[in-house]
């Protein structure tokens, strides 16, 4: 049935269930795209990136979308 399906099709959406932050996530192109047009350089997400890890991971924080995570988390501490 087409709920059966959506059921299954949503198994694999990571953005539809809480999750834990994956062990080598990495911010996608897309999302470097938008933090490059707000002012954050390469460089500022590269180096962001291993504390923001090591902070959700300590945490043992679970989310939908940590994209958008990580977007606050650089814009609190970079104040871009």
């Amino acid at each position: 049935t087409a709920k059966r399906w959506q059921r299954h099709v949503n198994a694999f959406d990571e953005s539809t269930d809480l999750r834990p932050l994956p062990e080598r996530w990495q911010p996608s192109c897309d999302l470097i795209r938008e933090l490059s047009k707000s002012g954050f350089t390469e460089a500022d997400i590269n180096n962001f990136l291993p504390l923001f890890r090591l902070t959700i991971h300590e945490r043992g924080e679970i989310n939908r979308n940590w994209g958008l995570v990580f977007k606050k988390h650089l814009a609190k501490h970079l104040r871009r």
